[in-house]
């Protein structure tokens, strides 16, 4: 559709399509300060993470920072060398491709990783399918919703039908998902609670990341949502919806860089909060004969934990006066070498929650 053939704001629309517009660009702008922090950190405190790790990290903050080069332009020509063109204002411009496809390809990126985190916090592929499901129909609907904007030329023509329908899926389907993705990490995160001090530290360090990271988008999905349904002949909805895309790439730096230790600073967690359990191997003295004086009914009784650290090597066990004494070192979180896995990598407990 040719957009010289839409309709022109009013004199009285002027401040609802302009003023959400210039919003937009301003949290674009700020929220990507942000991210240059974030990307910042990540790279001086992690040199030797996973080559996946940054691949994801670095792709996504080249993608965003391309797309923040994209909206700059778009803000020139809207306010810059189209000043006082009404149609500048309701004009799409590029805003198809940086608002909901670029928008749900890092939603997808980052639902998708918190999908992997639950599956393996659960055990189970069903709850982490559940949430890539979820993602996909939502991006997918973006993705659309994007193309059909695109071919409608302006932002006036929002309340078409295919248009309406996959903005309000992708908006909704957001919001969902960050809710699913909250009460699943919540909910298996508890489960891992196993009382002791360090774990319980690290399991409120990760609830706290989770539902504040995922409670902001989800509040912003949703007053898009709200704004795009009930106020559809305005432009309200353009602020929220424009600031996803960021703040889906902040939560994801969040939560790589919430493995990032401060030595003395507040909430501080000890790693070396490590527990040890002494596990007594009583052996009878023996008498003239060479045999046992008493012959105990377990002769040896090993105490043995569900939990033990990876990396301490063997037990050690020493005897003093006929009693062994066998030390082993355990540390309140999942068995590392029941996954087969190395220490740096994503997958067991201690590493989502400490890394």
């Amino acid at each position: 559709m040719d957009p010289s053939s839409a309709p022109l704001p009013s004199a009285t629309q002027l401040g609802s399509f302009g003023g959400p517009v210039l919003l937009a660009y301003l949290f674009n702008w700020g929220l990507h300060g942000i991210l240059i922090v974030q990307i910042y950190n990540y790279y001086i405190a992690f040199p030797k993470d996973l080559l996946w790790c940054k691949i994801l990290v670095y792709g996504v903050f080249l993608l965003e920072s391309a797309q923040t080069i994209i909206v700059t332009r778009d803000a020139f020509d809207t306010f810059a060398s189209g000043f006082g063109n009404p149609n500048e204002l309701s004009g799409v411009h590029t805003s198809w491709f940086t608002v909901p496809v670029v928008g749900g390809v890092v939603g997808l990126i980052a639902k998708v990783f918190y999908s992997y985190r639950i599956t393996i916090l659960s055990r189970s592929y069903v709850t982490g399918a559940i949430v890539a499901v979820i993602a996909l129909a939502s991006s997918g609907a973006a993705i659309t919703a994007g193309l059909l904007i695109r071919q409608a030329g302006s932002l006036m023509h929002l309340e078409q039908q295919g248009i309406f329908i996959t903005t309000a899926i992708w908006l909704t389907g957001s919001a969902a998902s960050d809710l699913v993705i909250t009460a699943f990490m919540v909910y298996f995160l508890i489960r891992r609670d196993t009382g002791f001090r360090h774990t319980h530290l690290l399991v409120n360090k990760v609830l706290r990341v989770t539902i504040e990271t995922n409670a902001t988008t989800a509040i912003v999905a949703t007053i898009g949502a709200i704004l795009f349904i009930h106020l559809k002949d305005h432009d309200f909805h353009v602020t929220a919806t424009a600031s996803l895309t960021k703040l889906y790439a902040n939560t994801l730096f969040v939560i790589f860089n919430d493995r990032i230790k401060i030595v003395g600073g507040r909430n501080t967690i000890e790693t070396t909060d490590n527990h040890q359990m002494e596990s007594f191997i009583w052996r009878e003295p023996f008498n003239n004969e060479g045999n046992s004086a008493m012959e105990p009914r377990h002769p040896k009784r090993n105490v043995s934990l569900a939990f033990r650290s990876a990396g301490h090597g063997r037990p050690q066990q020493r005897t003093i006066d006929g009693i062994t004494v066998r030390t082993d070192v355990y540390c309140d979180a999942i068995q590392m070498d029941r996954f087969q896995v190395r220490p740096t990598s994503f997958l067991g407990l201690t590493e989502i929650l400490s890394k």
